[in-house]
């Protein structure tokens, strides 16, 4: 599934989201974008990348990782680098202006270069599936919870509820399928 696909929310039924949904998407953006920083700080300190070599753009307090993987690209490796993250081996696949994580126990996020913090609705419901199916996640209830809620949880339903989202303040919408959170608390 790509962002590149046609926004055609007319076509789905209407969904009523309660606080439960509404609470399970915040929770599972947070960490989808926890997960997003940590994984490329991760990679950047698995390659002991010093950061005096990577222009300011990817220090502290940047949204973005491109100069990091600018200078991975650079470095013309044999094979995509494996990093080691909350305890098992991640695969990461750089590609274009994304990176996908990987792990061993099937979980994958998909990681804007530009922004970490970019919530792709097609990515996002690529991430929930694959953490609803993982065994080893604390939050694989909680993804269960919300494809059960919006089902099927495909690219349409996750855009229709982020859009829903964004109606609440909770996320802003960055363009016609990216969205980032927003530091408002939840009040529904």
């Amino acid at each position: 599934m790509t962002s590149n696909q046609e926004h055609n929310s007319d076509h789905l039924p209407e969904l009523i989201y309660n606080e439960t949904t509404i609470q399970a998407a915040r929770t599972l953006l947070q960490l989808y974008t926890t997960m997003a920083y940590e994984l490329c700080s991760t990679l950047a300190s698995a390659y002991r990348i010093d950061s005096s070599n990577i222009p300011a753009a990817s220090t502290t307090n940047s949204t973005s990782f491109e100069a990091l993987f600018d200078y991975i690209y650079e470095q013309d490796l044999e094979s995509d680098p494996i990093v080691f993250y909350k305890n098992e081996d991640w695969f990461i696949d750089l590609h274009g202006e994304h990176c996908l994580f990987q792990s061993q126990t099937g979980i994958s996020i998909e990681v804007s270069i530009y922004n970490y913090e970019w919530i792709d609705a097609g990515f996002f419901s690529s991430f929930i599936h694959s953490l609803a199916k993982s065994q080893s996640s604390d939050y694989s209830p909680l993804a269960q919870i919300l494809i059960t809620a919006i089902p099927p949880a495909n690219f349409q339903s996750i855009l229709s509820l982020l859009e829903h989202m964004s109606t609440l303040g909770i996320v802003n919408q960055q363009t016609p399928v990216n969205f980032t959170l927003t530091d408002s608390p939840v009040f529904y």
